[in-house]
């Protein structure tokens, strides 16, 4: 119950601050939008995963899963502070 409720807590802050900033600045809307697409889509990939278990795969696809999420946010966060846009490549567009 703990890690679900910091989920959500930190998707809270996570919008929250992005509101107040956005009126400031356009260009953060485009990347929290990406950003939370982009955990979206990982968190239904890790559900996935945990789903597949039953047949041993999810074990293996799991920490692939999790090495990617961390390599395309290290990614963007280069592509951010340099003031370029990113679009993950593996993302569900689900907020435009």
């Amino acid at each position: 119950p703990g890690l679900r409720n910091a989920g959500c807590v930190c998707a809270q802050i996570q919008q929250t601050t992005g509101r107040r900033l956005s009126r400031q600045c356009p260009l953060l809307t485009g990347h929290l939008k990406e950003a939370l697409n982009f955990q979206i889509t990982v968190t239904l990939a890790l559900l996935v995963c945990f789903a597949l278990r039953v047949v041993l795969i999810g074990f293996l696809l799991a920490p692939l899963v999790w090495v990617a999420n961390v390599l395309f946010c290290v990614l963007a966060a280069f592509k951010s502070q340099s003031g370029e846009g990113y679009r993950y490549p593996f993302s569900l567009r689900l907020l435009r």
